[in-house]
């Protein structure tokens, strides 16, 4: 009877253990310290620890994992994706442990990790390439004279890895060398490898991958195609299939194609080739994934099929049967990452305790998620907590039905990219298919302002609230000066209420507009409102001032005139403060300056990395630092701790 060890966590390792359940095969877990409280754990038959949080101390401990499958009788490890799913020295000793390692062989997944070899396999076989280096970069020079051959705009990427993680644009030599340092660490830090590589950057393009599997008897499959060209950090965002921006033509030539490869080079498992498709219709092969993709769910829900169960059944060495004619695509599904991050600010990760998650069921959506209430989430891993996939039968239905799943999503605790979604749903560059990798980030500040105008307006909506059901207001007709604490500080109002019946209305007005809410509340604490023949929704969370309003936190509290809090009115005329605190909780990895150093406003100050991620400080003003906190790097801090102060 089939064992199999999962080297992975969270949400991959939760849906692998579903297909294994289903199979009948005893599923085994790992996890580090930190993990411990995660779904993953807790609902495994057998769980083992292996080290502390870090990856590199726990997920990457190749040896011990491969010795904790032989104690616990496994005869196979599943990598799931990340870590050690792409890693051929990994697979190798799996073998060699007398294993069965569930992905491709290691000789396999060794060529299309070098990324020069796996290019010079495609052309080959007449697969379109992306232009790049023709070997991983050892050092700074090799990096300058890589950018004389490729030109700007360009990608130093991680070798080993995937993800989006350990890349960088650079557009220009000034950032060659700051560019080069960040995605070694990062490297390293995520997949145990700190090779790179650079590689032309194509502007204005989609992101396209085709979905293959193959088995050990010379047969090839493919899945058709996906849309990932939401992207922030070079990290997919959405993805859907099939994609609006690939013809049928294309298809079936590209696929034609990348079975032929799958065929020739004897590759035998699930894999995914991925491209980058430009405004004129041009193909670039970028890498092949030689693992489970996250995104996998959406083919999954369009082709009835279990991938993870093709994966493991070929990893055995189980034929597959069925002929291509057989596989046919049904409808249109689209996953949403939700990720732990602030939306409003460059998305940088917001790991912290899960107070309270809840979210929708229903036949054609899908929520892979391992994070319980009570959990906290580690800053040592991907931001990503769960994702949301459903299925319709078009894509205008599939969008329609996605938002209104995200709107009954319920994660207390921190910061998530749920409003961002909500909002890019909408937006009719989106909705018309055209948003291309680089689109997110050059229309940040379109985006940042749309979400913060949102909030504006449910920050509204909670005065509004608070207004109507606070009888000491009474009948009022002129409009009356209140002050609204928020996230972002003090806001002035304008508030007018009025008593209709059971319905209070009440009118908001500051220096952007006006907002009236027809407003209700039973005595259960759910609160209601009418605005523009738009129904809304909110309640209470806490004494504190949060409420929850459409899914989404907000921080408000209602002042009246000569009521502000003190530490308000004491800085309403302080200049910009010297003062720097950390954004978010993470590890300090690296110092740009120390104690007693002039430094100028905007000036790298030091290094923040959470979530595999690294984030930058930089110093609001100019002038002296003059109090930093002894052994400052290598140390983990939480948001809104003191880092320094600068004195003009």
């Amino acid at each position: 009877m089939h064992k199999v060890l999962i080297a992975n966590r969270g949400e991959v390792a939760l849906r692998v253990k579903k297909t294994l359940d289903k199979m009948g095969i005893p599923a085994v877990m790992v996890y580090s310290v930190a993990d411990r409280l995660s779904r993953h754990v807790t609902e495994a038959d057998e769980a083992y620890c292996i080290g502390d949080g870090p990856s590199a101390q726990s997920y990457l401990l190749q040896d011990r994992i491969i010795e904790t499958a032989r104690k616990s009788g496994c005869d196979a490890i599943h990598p799931g994706y990340g870590f050690l799913a792409e890693n051929a020295d990994f697979a190798d000793k799996v073998v060699q442990a007398g294993l069965t390692f569930i992905g491709p062989r290691g000789d396999v997944m060794r060529m299309f990790g070098s990324k020069i070899e796996a290019r010079q396999a495609m052309v080959e076989r007449g697969v379109p390439v992306a232009p790049g280096t023709n070997e991983p970069v050892e050092d700074l020079d090799a990096v300058k004279q890589a950018s004389e051959k490729t030109g700007f705009p360009l990608l130093i990427k991680a070798a080993g890895g995937g993800g989006g993680k350990g890349m960088r644009i650079v557009r220009n030599s000034e950032d060659l060398a700051s560019s080069y340092e960040q995605c070694v660490r990062e490297a390293k830090n995520a997949f145990g490898d700190p090779r790179v590589f650079v590689e032309k950057y194509l502007e204005n393009a989609h992101h396209i991958e085709f979905q293959i599997i193959g088995d050990k008897y010379g047969n090839a499959f493919h899945f058709g195609h996906r849309e990932c060209s939401v992207q922030r950090r070079h990290q997919k965002l959405i993805e859907e299939t099939p994609s609006m921006n690939v013809s049928p033509e294309e298809e079936a030539r590209l696929s034609h194609i990348l079975c032929g490869v799958v065929r020739d080079i004897g590759y035998d498992s699930l894999g995914t080739f991925e491209f980058m498709k430009d405004g004129e219709g041009n193909y670039a092969f970028l890498e092949m994934n030689t693992r489970l993709q996250v995104e996998h769910s959406v083919t999954e829900m369009t082709w009835n099929v279990d991938l993870v169960e093709l994966q493991v059944k070929v990893a055995y060495g189980e034929r597959l049967e069925f002929r291509q004619e057989e596989l046919v695509q049904s409808g249109h599904a689209m996953e949403c990452r939700i990720c732990a991050e602030d939306c409003l600010n460059n998305f940088a990760p917001s790991p912290g305790l899960v107070r309270h998650f809840s979210f929708p069921e229903a036949r054609n959506l899908r929520l892979d998620w391992f994070a319980p209430t009570g959990c906290e989430i580690p800053l040592f891993y991907d931001p990503m907590i769960a994702k949301l996939s459903v299925v319709a039968q078009n894509r205008i239905a599939t969008i329609m039905e996605m938002s209104k799943a995200l709107g009954k999503i319920r994660i207390q605790g921190f910061p998530t990219n749920i409003p961002f979604h909500r909002l890019l749903l909408k937006h009719p560059v989106f909705q018309k298919g055209e948003v291309t990798t680089a689109w997110v980030s050059e229309n940040s500040e379109e985006l940042v302002k749309a979400q913060k105008e949102h909030l504006r307006r449910l920050e509204n909506l909670v005065a509004a609230f608070l207004a109507a059901e606070d009888s000491r207001w009474g009948r009022v007709h002129e409009s009356y000066p209140l002050y609204l604490e928020c996230a972002e500080g003090i806001r002035e109002l304008r508030i007018r209420r009025e008593i209709r019946s059971s319905v209070i209305t009440v009118t908001v007005s500051d220096d952007c507009g006006e907002d009236v809410f027809d407003c209700t509340w039973d005595a259960h604490g759910n609160y209601h409102a009418l605005c523009q023949n738009r129904s809304l929704r909110g309640r209470k969370l806490d004494l504190a001032g949060v409420w929850e309003i459409e899914s989404q936190r907000v921080l408000a509290v209602l002042h009246a005139p000569g009521s502000l809090p003190l530490k308000h009115v004491r800085g309403k005329n302080q200049t910009l403060s010297g003062r720097v605190e950390s954004p978010i909780n993470g590890k300090i990895l690296k110092l740009g300056a120390k104690s007693g150093d002039w430094v100028e406003e905007g000036q790298l100050l030091m290094i923040l990395e959470a979530m595999k991620m690294e984030n930058e400080i930089r110093a609001p003003i100019s002038g002296v630092i003059e109090e930093m906190p002894s052994g400052l790097e290598g140390m983990t801090v939480g948001k809104g701790d003191f880092l320094l102060e600068i004195r003009e």
